[in-house]
């Protein structure tokens, strides 16, 4: 079984639109704010040619307002030791920031 204790991750709510009007807005909405650590661990696990994926889990939640909502948790997946190989500097000729990512 992989060893997720020490991976990093992030916390999150999804909560009921409260502007849904129609079948086609979505019905629940939430937000995101990741974190300079799970940035840095994914673009270091790209860097070493493997695809950083994440897992999710969601837990069902009732807020101090007694507002329903889940809790959602993204965590970096244990890497699989399989990697690619990198693109080749001129392959990737696009200008990186201070973290490796370019934009």
């Amino acid at each position: 079984m992989p060893d997720y204790k020490n991976m990093p991750k992030l916390d999150f709510g999804i909560w009921p639109n409260q502007f849904k009007k129609s079948s086609k807005h979505p019905i629940k909405t939430g937000t995101i704010e990741m974190t300079e650590t799970l940035l840095k661990a994914m673009l270091e696990r790209a860097k070493g040619g493997e695809m950083p994926v994440l897992s999710v889990a969601i837990w069902e939640r009732v807020s101090r307002n007694n507002r329903t909502y889940e809790n959602a948790q993204l965590q970096l997946k244990p890497s699989t030791g399989h990697t690619d190989t990198p693109p080749s500097p001129e392959e990737n000729d696009e200008e990186e920031d201070e973290y490796g990512l370019p934009f």
